[in-house]
């Protein structure tokens, strides 16, 4: 066991969002859902009626529900509304811009949800799955610079910005998490088209009025390409980046390119005139537990906005398995912890106000996408 490391024991996570290393051998499957089950077991509590229909997968004792789960199927297609996008983003239906409006209309958001046997075997998968999770950290950015080298080599070939999508957005056919289940779009579009949601939802809405706007972590610069077709008024997008095709992609692409460490942040970053807007999409999730000196230059810049598109661990029920896996793997990967508690306490005292926070969709593995719009007091 490495010196200095609390080791995890499936089943007690903390809630407050607090690094931890996880074991160092990787979790049996069976064994992780073997403890989460002694954790939560609910023998001594009301069970509740036959037809909830729980999956008899150790959690769950009702042998009669899990036979009828087997025989009446276990998909169900839907599709989502411009109501229910709304209510993805958090928002009201009236609220939602028109420019998502006239996404969803053009758009194919049929899916289909898993139950009974199949969120079954997608729970067991997920936790399979945590034995292969590596732990993020520097000591993986030469693969983000061949992965940005990859996408700047596609939007040459194509100068299609369609092409600037990360790989983890590529248009497929994948299980996703959404309102606590586990769905299948019909459409390889329905994930880059959510994102798509997002970004004119933060073009205007959030960033609408900003003179400025700096992307931290921007990757590729598809959310500033993004935000820049739904502008209005002169605006100035800076996108900053440790990867240096990342960098020289944004600036081929129109925009003004930074070299720049989340980890070790500088006073140069790039200009912080009144009401200027700071952004983050994934880029957070990489720093783990060392935020910290991201924040304090927040602090010193002082963005009237700042945007988040990240996982928050403070916001899983580990009480719930659903969540409870998610919650594993997101402290497994060694991805954002503490900093949603900390806005929350710096808000209590009153240094900041948080405008908005919702969950919005997830991958197979954990809640990727969930916006945090906050400002200084």
């Amino acid at each position: 066991m490495t010196e200095g490391f609390e080791v995890v024991i499936p089943g007690r996570a903390e809630t407050n969002g607090t690094a931890r290393r996880p074991p160092e051998a990787a979790p049996d499957a069976l064994a992780l859902l073997g403890a989460y089950r002694d954790e939560h077991d609910d023998r001594d509590r009301p069970q509740p009626e036959p037809e909830d229909h729980r999956c008899r997968c150790g959690l769950c004792r009702d042998a009669d529900a899990y036979l009828r789960d087997v025989v009446r199927g276990t998909l169900t297609e839907r599709v989502l509304t411009v109501a229910d996008v709304a209510a993805l983003l958090g928002i009201a239906e009236s609220a939602l811009p028109d420019a998502c409006r006239a996404i969803v209309a053009g758009a194919d958001l049929r899916y289909e949800v898993a139950t009974g046997m199949a969120a079954h075997t997608e729970i067991v998968a997920a936790a399979q799955r945590l034995a292969t999770c590596e732990p993020v950290g520097p000591h993986r950015q030469p693969e983000w610079d061949a992965g940005w080298a990859d996408v700047a080599a596609r939007y040459r070939a194509t100068g299609n910005p369609a092409t600037l999508l990360p790989q983890y957005v590529q248009p497929a056919h994948r299980v996703l998490r959404f309102r606590g289940q586990y769905i299948w779009p019909v459409s390889p579009e329905f994930e880059p088209t959510i994102l798509t949601v997002i970004q004119a939802w933060y073009a205007t809405t959030w960033l609408k009025d900003a003179p400025v706007v700096c992307e931290f972590g921007c990757g590729p610069g598809h959310n500033l390409a993004a935000f820049a077709r739904h502008r209005v008024r002169s605006v100035r997008y800076f996108g900053l980046d440790w990867s240096l095709a990342a960098v020289a992609l944004v600036r081929e692409i129109g925009f003004e390119g930074r070299l720049w460490d989340l980890r070790a942040p500088t006073a140069a970053a790039a200009p912080m005139p009144f009401g200027a807007a700071v952004v983050t999409c994934g880029a957070l999730e990489q720093l783990g537990a060392d935020w910290r000196p991201f924040f304090d230059y927040l602090a010193r810049a002082r963005p009237a906005v700042v945007v988040h598109l990240e996982p928050f661990v403070e916001l899983y029920d580990p009480t719930q398995l659903f969540d409870f896996v998610a919650d594993y793997y997101h402290r497994a990967r060694g991805y954002l912890a503490g900093y949603l508690t900390h806005l929350r306490e710096q808000e209590q005292a009153g240094a900041v106000e948080i405008l908005h926070l919702a969950k919005h969709l997830g991958s197979r593995d954990h809640d990727g996408w969930t916006t945090c719009v906050w400002r200084f007091r």
